[in-house]
């Protein structure tokens, strides 16, 4: 029996497995001064970054087609899909419609679409965890119910620099994006209950927002244990972190890994994007 985690690229996660569990990514595809990029392994990001940073126009994504992931089914007999938060996204979606057209000509291959109303590094943890429960021998029907019970404590923090894309594509009101920008102010955000992105603290560039999200991560049940940092172009900034992190919490195991095209278009340059499992 083929058993197979499949994730959107809102992920970060590029890897043909996750802990000996075969894995795939479904691209989104990303519009940059008017050109388009397939955010898969192929995707050159040291030279998607530089357009991206460069670009003054509009910017903007979109998801995958159901042709796209029915094509990543083939071959699996259980199938666990995690995209990033539908209140953003067209892709959880986009996936379900899949699922439900693929098992229409393949009934006995069973797959279970996590809306996983997060992004990046926190969707890269649920796949952990799915393939954690999978290496226990647990049934598929176990793993979609605890999984998904698990869904409300996973956690996404992030630290933007800039709010402009996430501005211009309607995430965020464009007034405070421009305040934010005239007054050089860091926001620190995460995602509400139902998917939504929702701005908890603003301050000033520097060692101040890195300790304010280590408060943030305390104030959200973090007490130590799993932590995933994903950077655009500030690896300073993830290692800082890391080490405020373990100052404070000695048992966090904490890897740092890159944004890919989707996240570094909305996280933009220097931003941070933070998955941990509260409690």
């Amino acid at each position: 029996m083929t058993i197979k985690i499949i994730t959107d690229s809102g992920a970060n996660l590029t890897t043909p497995t996750i802990n000996g569990i075969d894995h795939a990514t479904v691209p989104l595809t990303l519009t940059v001064s008017g050109n388009h990029y397939v955010d898969d392994t192929n995707l050159d990001l040291i030279s998607f970054q530089a357009a991206l940073f460069s670009s003054k126009e509009k910017t903007g994504s979109a998801c995958s087609s159901t042709g796209a992931w029915t094509q990543a089914f083939v071959g699996a007999d259980e199938i666990y899909v995690i995209t990033i938060t539908a209140a953003l996204s067209g892709s959880f979606n986009a996936a379900r419609h899949a699922a439900e057209l693929y098992q229409e000509e393949h009934p006995e291959v069973k797959i279970h679409v996590f809306n996983s109303k997060v992004a990046g590094p926190a969707m890269a943890l649920l796949a952990e965890q799915i393939a954690q429960l999978v290496n226990q021998g647990r049934t598929f029907e176990e793993v979609v119910t605890q999984t998904e019970a698990t869904l409300a404590n996973t956690k996404l923090l992030f630290m933007l620099q800039s709010l402009n894309n996430l501005a211009n594509n309607g995430r965020v009101n464009p007034a405070l994006a421009k305040l934010a920008q005239a007054l050089g102010i860091n926001v620190i955000g995460s995602t509400s209950t139902d998917g939504n992105f929702e701005l908890v603290a603003k301050t000033r560039k520097g060692k101040r927002v890195l300790n304010k999200l280590v408060d943030q991560l305390t104030d959200r049940g973090f007490r130590g244990g799993r932590v995933i940092i994903d950077h655009v172009a500030n690896l300073a900034g993830a290692n800082q972190l890391a080490t405020l992190i373990t100052a404070t919490y000695p048992t966090a195991q904490i890897t740092i890994n890159q944004c890919r095209g989707l996240c570094s278009l909305y996280a933009e340059e220097g931003g941070l994007m933070i998955g941990f499992a509260a409690g």
